[in-house]
C-alpha cells in the first residue's frame, strides 16, 4: 500500500499508539469543551502525511457520544507531544472521519 502525500489513509481500527497520543491531549481537550469525559476510548482514526502527521480520530467519551479530534505529530520531533488542532462535538458512532 502506498501512501499520498496530503491524502487521507484508509480507516484504522484505533491501538494502543493512537490510545496513547490522545491521552497525551485529554486535559487540554476536557478543558476546551468544558467537561470531564467518563469514557475516553480511541475508536478508529485516519492519518494524513504532511510535514509530520495528521491524526484524525474518533473517540468514544460517552456511552453512544463520540468527539473526532485531530492532533498534529512533528516528524523532525520524535518525542514531541502531540498538538491538539481541532475537535468536533456530537458526532456518532457512525459519523464518517473527514478531514476537518
Amino acid at each position: 500500500m502506498s501512501i499520498i502525500t496530503g491524502g487521507l489513509s484508509e480507516l484504522k481500527v484505533a491501538d494502543e499508539e493512537v490510545q496513547n497520543l490522545i491521552n497525551q491531549v485529554r486535559d487540554e481537550l476536557e478543558s476546551k469543551v468544558g467537561k470531564r469525559f467518563t469514557i475516553y476510548e480511541a475508536v478508529s482514526f485516519k492519518t494524513q502525511v504532511v510535514s509530520g502527521a495528521n491524526y484524525l480520530i474518533k473517540i468514544k467519551i460517552e456511552v453512544d457520544i463520540y468527539i473526532h479530534v485531530r492532533l498534529f505529530c512533528p516528524l523532525s520531533q520524535a518525542d514531541a507531544a502531540p498538538k491538539l488542532v481541532k475537535y468536533q462535538l456530537n458526532k456518532s458512532k457512525d459519523d464518517e472521519i473527514v478531514f476537518f
